[in-house]
């Protein structure tokens, strides 16, 4: 996912990529209103909301085809887009049958913002809108209380847990374990190098384990197996593909 308006064709370059190299993916189109950033980060181009729906028509046209390379809506953060553009962003998912993803309450900051403007949580308030579903990927989750959990596993949300990402931003931890007992789905991710300062995977799942054996004060506390299982068949269901890929079977997917 690259959230930065830009008017080279980024897209299409990274669809060309992936068959190049020949390993599945998923393009995340991104969106960031970037008219919003300060001067000394400026962009050259920025893209309107129009534009960013425009893209996703097109490129539901490029990946129709293109199995090893499927498409997913992605929204920065909840105030990237207008409330209209949010309700769109749920009729195309709709549309085209591909996911939601949204960075989501990563800090205090979603949840300011949502009181602020909408007099709600986000949480409560993305499931006013009608977003939340099983093809809405949460990624973080930080920032939570118990309803907000309540609602994530009442709409069969599933979440995207980045630990690293989380720790260099120095927050809080998020609350895998207690999601995980209430039946949320939780993956594994890096967030990316620019979030992460590496995509080593390897080095995510050890220091997960090790962050919630502390913060739960309890070395019983994702246990190797439970983590291995989240990097994999939980990491495929998160992306809807767990009849597809995240487990050796037979009829299953190679990831080449």
């Amino acid at each position: 996912m690259y959230c930065h308006g830009v008017k080279e064709n980024l897209d299409k370059a990274v669809i060309d990529a992936f068959k190049k190299t020949g390993i599945r993916g998923i393009l995340r189109r991104g969106y960031s209103d970037s008219t919003q950033f300060p001067a000394d980060l400026a962009c050259n181009y920025n893209e309107t909301e129009t534009d960013f729906f425009n893209a996703i028509d097109e490129l539901a046209t490029l990946t129709k085809n293109t199995p090893r390379v499927t498409l997913a809506i992605a929204p920065g953060i909840i105030w990237d887009l207008s409330e209209e553009g949010l309700l769109k962003c749920r009729e195309y998912a709709n549309r085209y049958s591909i996911p939601i993803t949204l960075h989501l309450v990563e800090s205090p900051e979603d949840n300011a913002y949502s009181l602020s403007n909408h007099n709600m949580r986000a949480i409560p308030y993305l499931e006013k809108l009608g977003l939340l579903g099983p093809d809405f990927i949460a990624i973080h989750c930080v920032d939570m209380n118990s309803e907000d959990i309540d609602i994530l596993a009442k709409h069969n949300v599933k979440v995207s847990h980045n630990s690293i990402s989380n720790l260099i931003i120095g927050y809080n931890f998020s609350p895998v374990v207690t999601m995980k007992e209430k039946g949320v789905v939780v993956g594994i991710a890096t967030d990316g190098a620019a979030s992460n300062d590496c995509q080593n995977m390897l080095e995510v799942l050890k220091i997960t384990s090790l962050i919630h054996k502390s913060v739960h004060q309890n070395p019983k506390v994702l246990n190797q197996w439970e983590i291995i299982k989240m990097a994999t068949i939980d990491g495929a269901k998160v992306l809807g593909k767990e009849n597809e890929i995240g487990s050796i079977k037979v009829g299953k997917k190679l990831i080449y």
